[in-house]
C-alpha cells in the first residue's frame, strides 16, 4: 500500500420515510410499523466471557504486532543515514559550507543506493515506525442512535455538531510509517547538488527542506473489533478441540461474542457495508449450531479463521 494518507469517510445517507400525499392515517400507520422495526433493530449484548479484557486486549496486541514487525523488517538503517545526512547539509547550507554539504549529500545518494539493494522491490523505504491504540468502549446500538443522530444534524445543516458526533467513532490500532519515496528522493538531492555547485545556496536549502517534508506518510489501520473477533474465535477453537463436553457454554459464548464484534465492526464503518460481514455472521451461526451438536468442528474453525484473515487483508 502507497498513500500519503488513508482517510475513512463515513458516508451518511438521509432516507424519506413518508411521501408528500399520504393520509394522517397512513402516517400514524407507517410511523408504528418505523418504531417497530427500530425496535426488532436493537442488537443484545452477549453473555460475559471468561477472558477478561485485560487478555483479549493483549492477544489484540500480539496479532497487531506482527504487522508492526513486518514494517520493521523493511526498514534499513542506510535510509535512516540518509535522511540523517540530508538534515546535516541543510545545516551546512546555512553555514555556508558548501563543499561539508556536498559531501553530505553524496553520502545520502551512497546510502539510498545501498538501502535499494537491500530491497529492490521496494518503491518506499520506511525510516520510523509509530503504533497508537484508541480503544472505543460501547456498543452496537449506541454507535447506531450515534449515527442517527449525525444523520439529523447534517440534514438540519449543524455540521460541527455532526462532527462532534461522529468524531469518537474509531476503535482502532494505527500503525504509522515515514517513508522515503525512491521516486522522488535521489533525483531531488542530484538536482540540489547542481543548484550548490551554481552557488544557488538558499534555492539549495529550500530544495532541500521540501525533500524532507515530500517524505511519505502511509497509515494503515487495524480495526479493533475486528481483533477481538478474531482472538474470540482462536480461543473458541481451542476450548472446543481441548473439551467439547466442558467447554460447550463458554464455546458458544465466545462465538456470540466474535459475532457481535464483526457487527460493531461493520456499525462503525470499517470497511463497506461488505456482504463478506453478512458471510461472517452466518458462518459463526453455523459453527454454533454444530458446536451444539457435538459435531467435529477442527476444520469449520480452522477454515473460518482463514476466511477472516482473508476479510481482514481484502478490506484492511
Amino acid at each position: 500500500m502507497k498513500k500519503v494518507s488513508k482517510f475513512f469517510v463515513v458516508l451518511i445517507t438521509t432516507s424519506i420515510l413518508f411521501g408528500a400525499c399520504q393520509s394522517k392515517t397512513d402516517n400514524t400507520t407507517k410511523s408504528t410499523k418505523v418504531e417497530s422495526k427500530k425496535e426488532e433493530a436493537k442488537i443484545e449484548m452477549p453473555a460475559k466471557l471468561n477472558m477478561t479484557e485485560d487478555e483479549i486486549a493483549l492477544r489484540d496486541q500480539e496479532k497487531a504486532k506482527e504487522k508492526v514487525l513486518k514494517a520493521q523488517e523493511k526498514m534499513a538503517s542506510e535510509a535512516i543515514a540518509a535522511v540523517v545526512e540530508t538534515q546535516n547539509a541543510i545545516q551546512s547550507l546555512t553555514e555556508k559550507s558548501k563543499g561539508k554539504a556536498i559531501k553530505q549529500l553524496q553520502n545520502t545518494l551512497n546510502k539510498i543506493e545501498e538501502a535499494t539493494k537491500k530491497f529492490p522491490d521496494l518503491e518506499l523505504l520506511p525510516i520510523d515506525i509509530s503504533v497508537k491504540r484508541n480503544v472505543l468502549i460501547t456498543d452496537v446500538n449506541s454507535v447506531k442512535q450515534i449515527t442517527k443522530d449525525a444523520e439529523k444534524a447534517l440534514k438540519n445543516e449543524h455540521l460541527q455538531e455532526a462532527r462532534e458526533l461522529l468524531s469518537g467513532l474509531s476503535s482502532e490500532i494505527d500503525i504509522t510509517t515515514i517513508n522515503v519515496p525512491l521516486a522522488t528522493y535521489p533525483a531531488s538531492i542530484k538536482a540540489t547538488i547542481k543548484l550548490i555547485n551554481e552557488d544557488k545556496l538558499d534555492e539549495a536549502r529550500f530544495n532541500l527542506m521540501t525533500v524532507l517534508n515530500d517524505l511519505v506518510i502511509v497509515k494503515d489501520m487495524i480495526p479493533i473489533p475486528v481483533l477481538n473477533a478474531e482472538v474470540m474465535i482462536d480461543e473458541a477453537s481451542r476450548l472446543y478441540l481441548e473439551d467439547r463436553d466442558v467447554n460447550k457454554e463458554e464455546v458458544i459464548k465466545l462465538l456470540d461474542n466474535a459475532n457481535y464484534q464483526l457487527k460493531l465492526a461493520e456499525v462503525l464503518g470499517y470497511g463497506k457495508k461488505d456482504k463478506m460481514y453478512k458471510e461472517l455472521s452466518n458462518d459463526i451461526k453455523s459453527l454454533k449450531k454444530a458446536t451444539k451438536s457435538n459435531s467435529e468442528l477442527k476444520n469449520l474453525f480452522e477454515e473460518f479463521k482463514t476466511k477472516l484473515k482473508n476479510f481482514k487483508k481484502k478490506v484492511f
